[in-house]
C-alpha cells in the first residue's frame, strides 16, 4: 500500500507543541480522529513504551514514532509539521520539525517496519523534508510525498551484476538500517558505481545478497552497528564501517561516501596500488578494513596501502 493511501487526511501543518509528550498526544489524537484507533489511551501507552526502547527521533529534523498495538483497528499514518521544531530526544540533538506516526494492528506481521523502511528512504532527501515542512496545504504535502514515492519505485536497481555489495544493520533494525542503505545508494549513484544493498532489520533480511552476487562483486561494505555474519564473504575485499546510532545522518553519509571513494579508486587503478611494506605493485589483497588495505604477503603488519 502506498504511503499516501495510509496517510489520508491525517495531517497537521504549522502545528505548535511545547514538548515531545505534547507532540505525541496531538498526533495520536489525530490518528484516533482518522478512525484507526479503538482505544486512544492504550495506543498512547504503547507508543510511549516503544520510545523507552530508544528515541524514534532519527535526526535531521525527522521523528517516526511507531508501535504495533491491540488498540489499532487498521494500519495508518499521521503527519505533523512543526516549523519551529520541538525537542524530541533525537539522536543528533536537533529539534524535530516533521513527525510521522505509524499505527499497525498487533496481529500484523511486520507491516509497520515495511512502512518505516519506505518512509526512512524517502526522508533521506533533505529537499523532500524541506518541501514537506514548507507545504502550504495538505494537498501540496501529499503531492510531494506521492512524487517521491513514485521516484523511489522507479529508481529501484534492475542490474543483475554489481561492482559493490553492502549490508546495513543496527541493533533495533528500524529507520537507521534503511537510512544507511539509502545513503549508500545515493553515494554510489553519484560515483557511477553499481551497488546492491542488503538490509538486516527487525523485519528480517531484505534484498538478500545471493551467492552469485557475492561471486561477481569486487568489494563489499558492511555498514552496521551490530555483528553481521560475514563468513559468506571469505576471499572478498570487505570494508567494515561502524555506523553508530548516535551518528547524524550527515555523518553516516560522509563516512559511507569516503569508503566508496576508496573502493572506486582501487577499482579504477589496480596497477597503482603499493604495499607499504614490500613495495610491490598490484599485489593480492588479503582483506580490506576501514580503508586499510593489507597485502597478502604482509598481512600480519596491517600497514596502510597508498593509492596514487
Amino acid at each position: 500500500m502506498k504511503i499516501t493511501d495510509l496517510l489520508g487526511n491525517n495531517i497537521i501543518l504549522n502545528a505548535k507543541a511545547t514538548s515531545k509528550q505534547d507532540i505525541l498526544n496531538q498526533i495520536t489524537g489525530l490518528m484516533n480522529k482518522g478512525g484507526n484507533i479503538s482505544d486512544l489511551e492504550k495506543y498512547r501507552q504503547d507508543i510511549l513504551e516503544r520510545e523507552k526502547e530508544g528515541s524514534t527521533g532519527v535526526g535531521e529534523g525527522v521523528a517516526i514514532p511507531h508501535a504495533k498495538s491491540s488498540a489499532v483497528t487498521k494500519a495508518g499514518l499521521a503527519a505533523m509539521v512543526l516549523p519551529n521544531g520541538v525537542d524530541f530526544d533525537s539522536l543528533d540533538g536537533q529539534p524535530a520539525k516533521i513527525i510521522f506516526l505509524i499505527a499497525v494492528p498487533a496481529t500484523a506481521q511486520n507491516e509497520h517496519l515495511d512502512i518505516l523502511s519506505k518512509l526512512s528512504s524517502m526522508l533521506m532527501n533533505p529537499e523532500v523534508i524541506e518541501k514537506l515542512i514548507n507545504s502550504k496545504t495538505t494537498g501540496e504535502f501529499i503531492s510531494s510525498l506521492d512524487q517521491e514515492e513514485s521516484k523511489s519505485s522507479n529508481d529501484a536497481p534492475q542490474n543483475t551484476g554489481f561492482d559493490i555489495l553492502a549490508v546495513t544493520a543496527c541493533p533495533t533494525g528500524i529507520a537507521h538500517t534503511f537510512m544507511a542503505a539509502q545513503a549508500l545508494e545515493e553515494s554510489a549513484k553519484k560515483l557511477n558505481i553499481s551497488l546492491k544493498v542488503e538490509t538486516n532489520g527487525a523485519n528480517g533480511i531484505k534484498n538478500l545478497l545471493t551467492a552469485e552476487d557475492i561471486e561477481r562483486a569486487k568489494a563489499i561494505i558492511v555498514a552496521a552497528d551490530k555483528t553481521v555474519e560475514t563468513s559468506r564473504f571469505n576471499g572478498k575485499k570487505v570494508i567494515f564501517e561502524n555506523l553508530k546510532m548516535s551518528m547524524t545522518q550527515k555523518e553516516k553519509a560522509e563516512a559511507i561516501k569516503k569508503q566508496l571513494v576508496v573502493i572506486n579508486q582501487l577499482l579504477k587503478k589496480p596497477e597503482n596500488r603499493l604495499c607499504a611494506d614490500c613495495k610491490r605493485t598490484s599485489p593480492t589483497w588479503a582483506s580490506v578494513n576501514l580503508g586499510v588495505f593489507v597485502c597478502i604477503n604482509c598481512s600480519g603488519c596491517h600497514r596502510e596501502i597508498g593509492v596514487h
